[in-house]
């Protein structure tokens, strides 16, 4: 067994389902003359990070904290101490490879780091020599088919032009609000309640604000 062939056989384990049809956005790049998710490498990356920011500076309690909640049943006779040695090899592990390597400039899995997270092109195998993987599918029960967009483009998918209706889209609908209008409280999300919310800063930020439009 070759890393070739597990890289492989991950690819057709993650590619989309039957299942999850018009259940999700499924990043894609299929037939879609709007946008391009991934690179020539066949991957995206999108801001997301490993902790929030309140939670910086104390990441080694809290990969403990969270790799501890797995381990809920360790009072099985004779398991507990395995439990307890695997416990603490699986937080070491993720210790060290979220605070040093995560903490280099790429040199994540995919360049990763903290911040960043990145994601292969679901609907193809592992690129090979810089090049694209081939396409993966074939039997229906077990993929979805890439020539029928409106399966995995499930947000917005009747728009008026007839010609990007058979193309599926992914988005949706983006209303403009003034920031006068979010600072005054005139107006909430619902157009009839205002907010509470107000927006405020420090003496100088305050200065600025007004001047702010969207």
């Amino acid at each position: 067994i070759t890393s070739d062939m597990i890289q492989q056989a991950y690819a057709q384990a993650m590619a989309p389902n039957p299942w999850e049809k018009n259940k999700y956005n499924i990043i894609n790049d299929e037939q879609d003359s709007f946008i391009k998710n991934f690179s020539g490498d066949q991957i995206a990356a999108f801001w997301a990070p490993i902790f929030p920011p309140d939670q910086q500076t104390n990441t080694s309690q809290e990969i403990q904290t969270a790799v501890s909640a797995l381990f809920v049943d360790s009072s099985q006779p004779g398991l507990g101490s395995v439990f307890d040695e695997l416990q603490k090899s699986i937080s070491q592990s993720l210790e060290t490879y979220i605070s040093t390597t995560l903490s280099e400039v790429r040199q994540g899995e995919n360049n990763e780091n903290r911040n960043i997270a990145t994601i292969t092109n679901p609907f193809l195998g592992p690129t090979k020599g810089g090049l694209p993987g081939a396409p993966l599918g074939g039997d229906p029960n077990l993929f979805l088919e890439k020539g029928n967009p409106s399966d995995f483009k499930t947000s917005w998918n009747q728009p008026r032009r007839s010609d990007l209706r058979r193309e599926g889209r992914v988005g949706y609908s983006v209303k403009f609000v003034s920031f006068d209008s979010l600072q005054q409280m005139s107006a909430g999300s619902s157009g009839q309640t205002p907010p509470t919310n107000a927006i405020t800063g420090d003496a100088e930020s305050n200065l600025d604000l007004p001047n702010i439009k969207h």
